[in-house]
């Protein structure tokens, strides 16, 4: 994605497609956020993760091509956008530039390099 997007861009999520992320402590709630920021002893668990990784059920499918904003594993605070090469039971091959897909050479421009809003 380094050709397409450069440092500034703005970028239209839709979290509806693939299902949002339920939230990991009650600080991530607007509005009922406040009542844990006025309890002294809540406070100090601002930082913890307070419920396991969930998700909803989303409208779409993943398919090949398709884009993916998410949280960079190093630092929660950095978004990474990866574009979606492969599928489950896809076998991915990366020799030099060239990337081969269930052993067929694919150039980059072939999966959907128009984003469309």
């Amino acid at each position: 994605m380094e050709d397409t997007l450069r440092p500034g861009d703005k970028v239209l999520i839709c979290k509806l497609n693939y299902g949002p992320v339920l939230p990991r402590s009650p600080f991530e709630i607007p509005w009922i956020n406040l009542m844990f920021y006025l309890n002294e002893s809540s406070r100090k668990r601002s930082n913890e993760k307070w419920w396991p990784y969930r998700r909803l059920s989303g409208f779409g499918n993943v398919s090949r091509g398709d884009i993916f904003a998410f949280n960079s594993p190093l630092n929660e605070r950095d978004i990474m956008i990866k574009r979606c090469v492969g599928l489950p039971g896809d076998t991915i091959r990366i020799l030099d530039e060239d990337v081969f897909i269930n052993k067929k050479k694919i150039g980059l421009c072939s999966i959907k390099c128009v984003i469309s809003i």
